[in-house]
Formats: structure tokens, C-alpha cells, sequence
């Protein structure tokens, strides 16, 4: 059983019931159908590509409003929101439009080392940049403008975050970064990274959920569900006395209404530290069932919050889930091989034979029963 399957295994065994998008990707001049378009839903790790008929699938579990995101270079970027009902199936026809000749994307050159590290800053915030590494940081381009440092970028950005354990695909539109400010709009989508082995899944899901534990997402799930206190956190208005709870009104399905007053702080207990955020509610808040909310920037976030509610930290479709050891461990495999000499000869032949170690016995006729071996040289050829 390859390393995909372990985890594989453990993501079905939490999957929940999805509804289906599907459809046909066409040029919109030559009415043809485009294969190798990337579409992916915004913020969430469901992503696709269209195949040599321009079709394509996915499988969404999310309930609400979401972002379709098609890419394909030599086209311009389509976004088409849609709202999800859960177990529906809904068939789709899109155009992408080529893009004008002359105005395709160039390669640009890479700008200096701390305009990168200022980007990053932006996007993931100063306590978390370092943990995210830009693979193609060449795709990236600045130009210095009246109102601030001007932002391009020629291809998706490809960003990996070996300690959560994904890959992002970062499609910017615009940025700009000033003195004081940033601002940057763009779609991603999240790839989760294959474990080389079981412990690297336990550590990518602790990862995970620390940067969940105490953030916006998770006190605003806590407060739909009712679990506020139970789940760590207390309420106090802005004199620090215990403050009563915000009053949640369901709006359509899957969606919420949350009145806050002008200010609260909030407490959060994570079993070492009490770490403290301030909300100040600057217009109407709505959110789904997930925590997200749909105008962020109606809500003023301050304190331990501000760092780790960034939604480009954490996949939207993010569940909270440590698994336990025994949860995936049935599925491990271990491979041996034996040789009949410690070192060969040009010309010898050579015996070996095969072993895998079940960790689970009772499972050996239904897990893997072929081994693949490549015998490399030190020139890694065959």
C-alpha cells in the first residue's frame, strides 16, 4: 500500500456526503472545448483539471455561496459564484476568453529578496511568513507606483508549507503594498502534501489544529453550536465584565446572522496560555456554518486572532480532527528486502527476495500484494 493510500484511507474514513459540480470548458471564439484548465473552488482543497474534452468534475462537501475558479494560460481568469445545496449535482457550461495578443503573461524578473519577504508578510502575516516557502518566486514582479509598490505575478505562485502539509496555488489579480498598509486579491486553492510516513500525519494535524484552536473560525463555530464555554472561550465587554452571548439568527440555509456588540474581548483558554483578541463590529456580520464570515472587513480583529484567522492558513473545508494512531496504523505497511550478498561485481548476479511487514496482520489479503523494484546506479539509471 503506497504512501497516497495511507492517506487516502484516512481522509475517507471522515468524508462526508458531497454534492457534484461537472460540466464542459470551452474557448469562447473557437466554440472548442479546452483541455488541462485548472478549476478548483476557492479557499478549499477541491480542484480538478478538464480533460482532452474540456470536461471536468468535482466533489464538493460545502454548503452556500462558493468561488468556481478556472485557469488555463493564454486565458483570463473566470470566476463564477455559485450556490451549493447539499447532495444537489449541477452541470455547468463555461467560456473562457483567450487573451488579447500581446497581452499574454511574460516572465518577469524576480524582484529583491525583501519584496519578496514583504509579500509573504502580506499574505500569511509576520508570525507565519517563515513557515512558507515561494517555489516560483520568478512568477512575481514589482514596480514602484505614486500610491505604493505595485504587485504582479506572471503565473500561479507556488507556495509549500511543509509544516501544515500543503501546497497552495496562489492565482494574484492585484496587489499593492504600502508603509503602512497591504492589499492583495487573489484565489488559491490547497493540495494536501503526501505523508512520507505515519508520524508526519499526526504532526501535520496537530500542526492544524493549533493554528485552528482559539481562532476567529473556531469561536464563531462555537457560538453557532452553542459550545462557546464548553469549547475555551469567555466573553467580556470592553470593562472586562462577563459579557452575555451574541445573538445568532439564522439567515437563509446554512447562513447566519451574528450581532455583536460595539466591543468585546475574548478570552481563550488552550491549556498552557490565555491568549486574548478584541472584536469590534464595524457593520452587519453574516457567516456560514463553517465560521466563515462573508464581509470580514465589516469585523475588527485584534490580539491572538488577527495572526491565525488569515482564511489563507487553513483550508476553508477544514474539519478539526486529531486521529488517533489506531484510525490509519491498520493500514501500514513496511517493505524488505533481502540479498544474498552484501556487494556485487560488474556482471554478477543478483538474488533478493521481498518482504512486507503487516501491522495489522489480519488485513495482509486486502492490503497491497505487489512490490515494485528498481535497481538504480549511481549515475540514477536503470
Amino acid at each position: 500500500m503506497n504512501r497516497c493510500a495511507l492517506t487516502a484511507c484516512f481522509i475517507l474514513a471522515t468524508l462526508q456526503s458531497l454534492s457534484q459540480i461537472s460540466g464542459k470548458v470551452t474557448d469562447s471564439k473557437r466554440h472548442e472545448g479546452i483541455p488541462g484548465v485548472e478549476v478548483f473552488i476557492h479557499g478549499r482543497t477541491t480542484s480538478s483539471q478538464s480533460n482532452s474534452s474540456g470536461e471536468f468534475y468535482l466533489g464538493i462537501s460545502d454548503e452556500g455561496f462558493v468561488d468556481l475558479i478556472l485557469y488555463k494560460k493564454g486565458y483570463q481568469l473566470l470566476r463564477s459564484s455559485i450556490r451549493i445545496a447539499k447532495d444537489k449535482a449541477y452541470v455547468l457550461n463555461l467560456e473562457l476568453i483567450p487573451l488579447a495578443t500581446g497581452k499574454a503573461s511574460k516572465d518577469q524578473d524576480i524582484g529583491p529578496t525583501n519584496l519578496v519577504s514583504k509579500f509573504k508578510e502580506a499574505l500569511f502575516g509576520k508570525e507565519y511568513m517563515n513557515e512558507y516557502s515561494i517555489l516560483n518566486p520568478i512568477a512575481l514582479s514589482f514596480t514602484w507606483e505614486k500610491s505604493g509598490l505595485d504587485l504582479k505575478a506572471a503565473e500561479p505562485l507556488l507556495i509549500d508549507n511543509p509544516g501544515l502539509g500543503y501546497q497552495i496555488r496562489y492565482y494574484l489579480q492585484y496587489g499593492l503594498l504600502t508603509e503602512d498598509q497591504s492589499e492583495l486579491q487573489g484565489y488559491f486553492s490547497f493540495q494536501p502534501m503526501i505523508a512520507e510516513r505515519s508520524k508526519q500525519i499526526l504532526d501535520w494535524a496537530a500542526h492544524r489544529q493549533q493554528i485552528y484552536n482559539g481562532s476567529l473560525r473556531h469561536l464563531i463555530k462555537s457560538l453557532i453550536r452553542g459550545k462557546a464555554e464548553q469549547e475555551g472561550f469567555i466573553l467580556l465587554d470592553k470593562n472586562g465584565k462577563l459579557d452575555s452571548k451574541p445573538v445568532i439568527t439564522p439567515a437563509i440555509d446554512n447562513y447566519y446572522r451574528l450581532h455583536l456588540n460595539d466591543t468585546i474581548m475574548v478570552k481563550y483558554e488552550n491549556g498552557k496560555d490565555t491568549l486574548i483578541s478584541q472584536l469590534i463590529a464595524k457593520g452587519p456580520l453574516q457567516t456560514n456554518g463553517e465560521g466563515i464570515l462573508l464581509i470580514p472587513e465589516n469585523l475588527d480583529v485584534r490580539g491572538s486572532m488577527a495572526g491565525n484567522s488569515r482564511t489563507i492558513l487553513l483550508p476553508l473545508d477544514y474539519e478539526p480532527l486529531m486521529p488517533e494512531p489506531s484510525q490509519f496504523m491498520r493500514y501500514y505497511e513496511r517493505i524488505y528486502i533481502q540479498t544474498d550478498k552484501p556487494y556485487y561485481y560488474p556482471g554478477e548476479p543478483l538474488w533478493f527476495k521481498g518482504y512486507i511487514d503487516y501491522f495489522f496482520p489480519a488485513w495482509q489479503d486486502s492490503l497491497s500484494k505487489v512490490a515494485y523494484v528498481e535497481i538504480i546506479d549511481t549515475n540514477r539509471l536503470i
